[in-house]
């Protein structure tokens, strides 16, 4: 696992912006010295087993959408949420501040997911579809349907309702 130092305890936005230049989602070098310096106008980094890109610079590892929110808005939040959820879409505009609460949200279903359908699940005692949503520290959706279809869409409307702009569907 990646354990990032937070960005802002080492680099401001101008340090970000004295190394690299953003272009299209990407951070590409600028001011590379010495032996790394036939990288400048490179696109920085390389995807890792998660699928984010990875920026390594001086013996330390940055996530690519870290630096790239740094570079744009100057500081940085809790965590940064890829809205689209595709993690190697790192657009400023694919990009925005949040909570460990709200990145979790936007997060896709499961892989244990039988259903396919994020939130519903079937239950072998009551022989019934669940659907369930969780928000402030409980379930706020947590009911039982003779139909997959009517559980779907109560657990996206509970999406909808309780986890807002981060409401993800699939």
């Amino acid at each position: 696992m990646l354990s990032e130092i937070p960005v802002d305890k080492l680099f401001t936005q101008d340090s970000v912006k004295h190394y690299f230049d953003y272009v299209d989602g990407v951070l590409v070098w600028k001011n590379r010295t010495g032996t790394r310096k036939g990288i400048n106008g490179k696109v920085a980094g390389t995807i890792n087993g998660l699928g984010y890109r990875q920026i390594r610079l001086n013996g330390t590892t940055y996530l690519a959408h870290r630096l790239i929110y740094l570079y744009h808005y100057g500081y940085l939040p809790d965590q940064v949420d890829h809205i689209d959820g595709n993690r190697s879409n790192n657009l400023i505009e694919n990009l925005r501040g949040c909570t460990s609460t709200g990145n979790n949200r936007n997060a896709r279903a499961q892989s244990n997911n039988k259903t396919g359908i994020k939130g519903v699940f079937w239950c072998n005692t009551l022989n019934r579809w669940y659907a369930r949503v969780w928000a402030n520290g409980r379930f706020v959706v947590n009911k039982s349907f003779d139909d997959i279809e009517l559980a779907e869409l109560v657990a996206i409307e509970g999406r909808e309702k309780y986890h807002m702009e981060f409401a993800r569907h699939a």
